[in-house]
């Protein structure tokens, strides 16, 4: 009796192994498929160009590839990033313009101090771009630039700085479109709201401004895989990887 209860156990145990290979086996195939994206590669801590970070432009990190609704980026790991830059820099090196750059994201977990910040006043915050994008996210690092007018990046400027006093953090956010014409004080009561995470406030921000909807499967959620896959980035030197 004990002996065909033991047989049942490791049959059991068989199956689900199993299973969980056969699912880890379709996503290593998923990624390996996903298109290649159109993206231009910086493999040196020190380009010979320098480097530079714009206002308006996007810094991000991919998200884990099997969030329900996520788009595929093979680097994705971990929960992403999108972070958005507000005072641009330059540097001969990279880590010289992240110390310089300045830009406000959303946060829930702290990457200077690896803490969770539930509550803080810091969950939506204007800081240094190396915070987020330090060395050790080297390779999986992306910049996404749409070239925004001057008058485009002080609305966008404008929106961020409005959400600082914001202190709640959903994990879910979901997307809102609207007709109204960008920059609008209509677009902005819109896209205005107190519940925010790092990925949706960048699309809430750039729909308010350019009127695009920037998520690359057009899902009601929004994550940060959704956003660097966007086709808007397509074009040559608006994808960077670095």
């Amino acid at each position: 009796m004990q002996g065909s209860k033991t047989n049942r156990f490791f049959k059991r145990g068989a199956v689900i192994i199993s299973l969980l290979l056969a699912v880890y086996l379709v996503y290593r195939i998923m990624v390996f498929l996903a298109p290649a994206l159109n993206v231009r590669v910086i493999t040196s801590e020190n380009p010979p160009e320098g480097f530079s970070l714009k206002t308006g432009d996007m810094l991000a990190r991919p998200n884990w590839n099997w969030l329900p609704g996520s788009a595929v980026v093979r680097e994705g790991s971990y929960s992403g990033h999108v972070s958005i830059v507000i005072k641009g820099a330059e540097g001969k090196s990279i880590t010289e313009a992240l110390r310089k750059a300045i830009v406000i994201e959303g946060v829930i977990f702290d990457q200077s101090t690896r803490k969770f910040i539930f509550g803080s006043k810091d969950i939506i915050r204007r800081t240094s771009a190396i915070i987020s994008f330090g060395e050790r996210f080297r390779g999986r690092r992306y910049i996404l630039r749409m070239d925004l007018d001057e008058r485009q990046q002080k609305f966008l400027i404008r929106f961020l700085s409005a959400q600082l006093d914001d202190d709640h953090y959903t994990i879910f956010s979901f997307k809102e479109k609207t007709s109204f014409p960008p920059g609008s004080a209509e677009a902005y009561r819109s896209a205005d709201r107190d519940q925010w995470n790092c990925a949706s406030l960048a699309w809430f921000a750039y729909h308010y401004v350019t009127g695009k909807d920037i998520d690359a499967n057009k899902g009601i959620l929004i994550y940060p895989n959704d956003i660097i896959r966007s086709h808007y980035f397509d074009l040559p030197g608006r994808r960077i990887r670095f």
